[in-house]
Order: C-alpha cells, then sequence, then structure tokens
C-alpha cells in the first residue's frame, strides 16, 4: 500500500487496520518515508507528523524481525542524512530530536545483532553518552552487551578518559557555582559506575594508573575551602578508593569481582540533602517561637479539622463547614508560616533552598521542628494563624455564591486520620459538630467534584506514594477523596484569581501538545490491552517518558492532567516551599495596593524562584528513583 496512506491510518489510530498488516507492511514503507523526507527535507516546513509515525520503526531491534541488518544499514544512512542536515541548522529542535531517536534505535539493533566492537558503535555511544544522556538505555545496552564497553581496547579506554575529564569538568562547575550542576555531575558518576560495573574485561594496571594520576591531580590541584573541599574531595576520593582496590585485585591477582553501589547515606549526601540547619537559621527559628507566644481560643475564632495520613508530622491543611438557610460556607484553611516569618527571613530562603520537606528515613523537614511540628503545625486544640478560603454555596444547585479570603486565628478542633474519617461519615458517631460539618462536605460533593478530573494517565504516572514531597492524594477512601477536591479546588481558585487580578504568582502549569495527546491517547489503548510482549512493554516505557512534568512558571498556562485551565500550589506551606511564596502575593497584592516597582521585583524573584524549584523537583524525583532502586536490593 501506499506510504502515506499507512501513515495516515497511523494517525487517525486505525487499530484494526493496523492489526491486519505484516511487520515488513507496516516497516518498510515507513522506513521509505523517513528517507524520502529526508532526503528533500525542507527548513520551513513541518516533520512532526514523523514522531507518530516512529514507533512503526522499533519493530527492527527484536529478534523475531528477520532483516535487521538491512534496517541497520538503512538507519545508519538516515543518521548520516540528519547528521548533514544538522550542519546547516545546528539548534533545530525537530532535527536534534530525531537524530537522538535514530543513534538510541541504531545501538539497540547493534544489540540484537550482537556486532562485535567497531567505531560506528563507540561514536553511538558518545552521542549517547554526551548528547542524549539516557542513563537507562545507556545502562541496558551495556548489561546486554558488554563488549560494548572493552577496556582492552584502546578506543574504549579513550571514552573512558573522555567521560572521566567531562566528570572532572562537572565537578569543578558543581564546587563554584555553589553546587548547581548536581544533576550533570551525578550523570556522570552512574555513567562511570555502569562502566566500570560492566565493561567485557577488567583495566590494566597501566590505564589504572593513568586514571590514578588524572584523579590525584585534580584532587592536589584545587583552590577550594571549607564545606566546598570536603565536597570536592569526596567526589574523587570515592574513584581513587576503587582504582586502588582494582591495583590492589591485580597484583594478587584475584578476580574483579565487586560491584560498584551508593549507600543510602551516600545517596543523601551525593544530591545534597541537608539534614541539619545551620546555627543561623536555629537562631531564627527560635527567635520566630519566642515572638509568637501561642494566644488561647476566643468566641467567634472559626473551628477547623484536619485530616490526614496516619503518620502525617506536618499538618498544613484543615477545612470548616457551616449550614446557614439556603446555602454553606465552606473554609479551606491553610497553616500559614508567611504570617509569622518575613519575606527576606533566613527560614524562607532555608525552606526554598531545600524546595520540599524530603521523606526519608528520618525526613528532611522544609522548617526547623520547632517550626514545623509545633508553632506552624496545625496541632489539634490549639490557636493557629491560616489563611483561610470561605466559598458560600448554593444548597439547591451547588452553585457559587461568592467567596472570600483572609488571614486570622483559628482553633484546630481536631486532627483525625483518613481511615477514622472515613468511618464516621459511614456512622455519624463522633464529636457533633465534626459530624455535621462531614455532613455539609458529603451533600456538597457535587460541587467539588465538577473541579476533581484527573486524567487516568497522568495520575498513574505522576500521583503515587513515591511523590518527592509526600502532598498527593493517591487513596481511594471517601476522606481521601473529599480532602483531596478540596485542596485542588482551592488551588485552582487562588490561581485563577491571581490570574485574573493580574499580580505576581507561581503557577502549577502542565503543558501537552497535540502530538503528545495523541501519544497518550495511544498509551491509554495500550494500557487498555492484554498484551504484555517485550514490544508492549518497551513500547509503552517510551510512551510514559513522553508524557510531559508540570513546572512552575509565573505564566498561567493550565494543567492538562487535572483539566483546569488555572492551578497553582497554595495547600502544603510545610511541606513545599512554592505555597509560601503564592499565600505571601496574596497578602500583599490581593489584600493591598502594590506599587508597580515593587510589584516588579515582586515578579522577578518569582521568576528565579520558579527556575529554581524547577531544577530541583528535578533533582528529588532522580534521588527518589535511586533510593527506591536501592531500597529494592
Amino acid at each position: 500500500m501506499e506510504v502515506y496512506e499507512l501513515v495516515q491510518k497511523f494517525k487517525e489510530n486505525d487499530r484494526e487496520f493496523l492489526k491486519s498488516l505484516s511487520v515488513e507492511e507496516k516497516f518498510f514503507p515507513v522506513l521509505e518515508l523517513f528517507e524520502e523526507e529526508f532526503e528533500h527535507f525542507d527548513f520551513e516546513k513541518s516533520y512532526e507528523y514523523l514522531f507518530g509515525a516512529f514507533p512503526l520503526l522499533l519493530i527492527a531491534k527484536y529478534k523475531a524481525f528477520k532483516h535487521k541488518k538491512e534496517a541497520y544499514k538503512r538507519f545508519q544512512m538516515l543518521r548520516l542524512s540528519i547528521r548533514k542536515l544538522l550542519l546547516k541548522d545546528k539548534e533545530n529542535p525537530f532535527l536534534k530530536k530525531m537524530m537522538g531517536k535514530f543513534d538510541v534505535l541504531s545501538l539497540e539493533l547493534a544489540n540484537a545483532l550482537d556486532y562485535k566492537y567497531d567505531e560506528t558503535k563507540l561514536d553511538l555511544l558518545k552521542h549517547l553518552i554526551f548528547h542524549i544522556q539516557n542513563l537507562e538505555v545507556l545502562e541496558r545496552i551495556i548489561v546486554e552487551n558488554p563488549h560494548q564497553i572493552n577496556f582492552l581496547d584502546q578506543k574504549a579506554f579513550s571514552l573512558l578518559l573522555s567521560i572521566v575529564e567531562k566528570y572532572l569538568e562537572v565537578l569543578k562547575k558543581h564546587i563554584l557555582k555553589n553546587y548547581d550542576y548536581l544533576d550533570e555531575l551525578i550523570y556522570y558518576d552512574r555513567v562511570l559506575q555502569v562502566l566500570f560495573n560492566n565493561g567485557k574485561e577488567r583495566i590494566f594496571l597501566k590505564e589504572i594508573q593513568i586514571l590514578e594520576d588524572i584523579f590525584k591531580n585534580a584532587l592536589n590541584n584545587h583552590s577550594f575551602l571549607g564545606e566546598k573541599e570536603e565536597r570536592y574531595t569526596y567526589f574523587i576520593q570515592k574513584w581513587l578508593v576503587f582504582l586502588l582496590k582494582e591495583k590492589e585485585l591485580w597484583l594478587l591477582d584475584e578476580p574483579h569481582t565487586d560491584i560498584l553501589t551508593t549507600s543510602l547515606e551516600e545517596l543523601t549526601y551525593q544530591y545534597h540533602l541537608p539534614k541539619k540547619f545551620s546555627i543561623p537559621v536555629q537562631k531564627e527559628s527560635e527567635l520566630c517561637v519566642l515572638k509568637n507566644r501561642e494566644v488561647g481560643y476566643r468566641s467567634g475564632m472559626p473551628i477547623i479539622y484536619t485530616v490526614d495520613g496516619g503518620d502525617a508530622l506536618e499538618l498544613d491543611d484543615g477545612f470548616s463547614c457551616q449550614e446557614f438557610t439556603d446555602f454553606y460556607r465552606v473554609g479551606i484553611h491553610i497553616a500559614n508560616p508567611m504570617a509569622y516569618i518575613s519575606y527576606d527571613s533566613l527560614l524562607l530562603k532555608e525552606a526554598t533552598k531545600r524546595c520540599v520537606t524530603v521523606y526519608t528515613d528520618p525526613p528532611i523537614p522544609m522548617f526547623p521542628s520547632c517550626l514545623s511540628k509545633d508553632l506552624f503545625n496545625l496541632k489539634e486544640k490549639h490557636v493557629r494563624k491560616v489563611f483561610s478560603i470561605y466559598v458560600d454555596i448554593s444548597q439547591t444547585n451547588y452553585e457559587l455564591i461568592s467567596y472570600s479570603i483572609k488571614s486570622e486565628n483559628a482553633f484546630i478542633g481536631k486532627n483525625d486520620t483518613y481511615e477514622h474519617c472515613s468511618e464516621v461519615i459511614k456512622t455519624e458517631k463522633d464529636d457533633p459538630a465534626y459530624v455535621s460539618t462531614l455532613n455539609g462536605l458529603m451533600e456538597l460533593k457535587p460541587f467539588f467534584e465538577k473541579y476533581l478530573h484527573i486524567d487516568k494517565i497522568y495520575a498513574s504516572l505522576k500521583r503515587t506514594s513515591s511523590n518527592v514531597s509526600n502532598t498527593n492524594i493517591v487513596g481511594v477512601s471517601t476522606a481521601e477523596k473529599i480532602v483531596e477536591s478540596l485542596m485542588v479546588f482551592a488551588n485552582y481558585l487562588l490561581a485563577k484569581i491571581a490570574s485574573t487580578q493580574n499580580f505576581p504568582f507561581l503557577y502549577r502549569n502542565h503543558v501537552v501538545t497535540s502530538t503528545e495527546i495523541s501519544d497518550i491517547q495511544r498509551l491509554r489503548e495500550l494500557l487498555k490491552s492484554e498484551k504484555k510482549s517485550e514490544i508492549y512493554l518497551s513500547e509503552t516505557k517510551i510512551l510514559e517518558k513522553k508524557f510531559p512534568k508540570a513546572f512552575y512558571s509565573t505564566e498561567c498556562q493550565g494543567h492538562f492532567g487535572l483539566g483546569l485551565d488555572y492551578y497553582s500550589h497554595d495547600t502544603s506551606p510545610l511541606r513545599r516551599a512554592c505555597d509560601n511564596y503564592n499565600i505571601f502575593m496574596f497578602q500583599q497584592c490581593f489584600f493591598k495596593n502594590i506599587d508597580d516597582p515593587v510589584l516588579y521585583r515582586y515578579e522577578l524573584r518569582l521568576k528565579e524562584v520558579a527556575s529554581f524549584l524547577n531544577h530541583q523537583n528535578k533533582v528529588l524525583e532522580d534521588f527518589f528513583e535511586e533510593q527506591s532502586l536501592l531500597l529494592k536490593k
């Protein structure tokens, strides 16, 4: 059949038609299409649809495919064509992305063919390591075919030397730039670990000495002091320890058996997760406690309830609900550290640096415990300063009548768990005021559920129990759904107000292109099927990687995964730094008239904060991924 006809069927997601075709009927027409398009490439034309057709080429790398050699040769020619085009436009995003895809596919196909080590594959490995930087693919390739890195081959050792040089270059940048470049440093550290663990042969004594001299020279030629020197020294000495052990094994004529691993304690240090607070931060937290002596309950104070997991230590959101003649008034009450500390305080700067409370064992809090577990914490039978959002909702049609926002003191009537709260909803046995509050919220489920339509793929990939800040609600109990709907609504409403009134704010955006939506739809179809083949699992993995991550920005771009035009993070200020900035912005810009120069300064700082938090969240996600792998071993 005609190539373009086949691709059109693919774009239309005609699953029945595609199933009726053989592998060759799908593969070779699409390969011809790629060859034709790159032969007559027009820099003014869009070729995005080729990403949708690319998965039809993946069959080439599997053992069942009968034409691997022909495919490999043609893939190499395609790589050459793309490389020539990139020489004309080195920053072309489409060509760079497509080059990466063919590089990885060519490597995997070379493995399937079990080719001996050659310069073509070395060239691909260099591109994969230094440009694509996909550690998962690299490890799979080296583990399955360790002869890819044969240290008895001088070319392979030259690649190793290049990686060591890059590692030391990034290490210096990391130290000089106050621990920036952390994700890049750890990436090259793991590349070395993969290569040393999976090289076909051990390194000869001569090569060990060369590497040892390089690391020793780097160690002896630096000008760092204090903590910077300690950190710089650690990242070099860890490899010197390995090399000296290797040398000892050679001299004793013993086999190389050690597998390089990273302990949990080392992992925490490598990712620069500070367990202790500095003395100045500790003193500022003590001063904060002394200046904010707790007041007792006074008549007219709102009485609020918190519901969280049984092991939750930082309680930062609660709710209330009152019934009036023809409407309900629901209160969503958020712990308010910014009512206790200043915008320029060391405490906020420290919380920003930490980004989130990190739930390791033990947890690494964002604020010192005298604040996060006491003064700021919504503790039962205590009065706390809160940021409150009140919404009046009609009893007849469940429509929003009005809303109001205020900073106030509130009395925490009860700290409950999801399990017990669900039981109270079912039996209505507990304190009458608490039961009445829950009954009111149950009555209003139709209203809040309008804002709770999370994409299933987004939920399965992003809202898991291993989320970095432990702020995602992943259970399905009645209590969890109530709390989740309240908090999602609060985050939506505050983002909408900030956007409408156009004051500086940090939005939580999740942007998905039309091409990505098509890929996500295919992932839905794959997950519905019963297939468990290698191809199915591989394609599912590829499509999962395509699902974009949410990010912070001072521009509101909507949240695809939650299906909302406006979204932000506001309801977990004890566990996420971002929430404190947003609450502060409301306190400054919603309640007051701020001059333009001040607004401009806020806007500039929020842009810096958004950039830092996005980067730090990525680092923390990598940390949790590595931690989970270590715990499974």
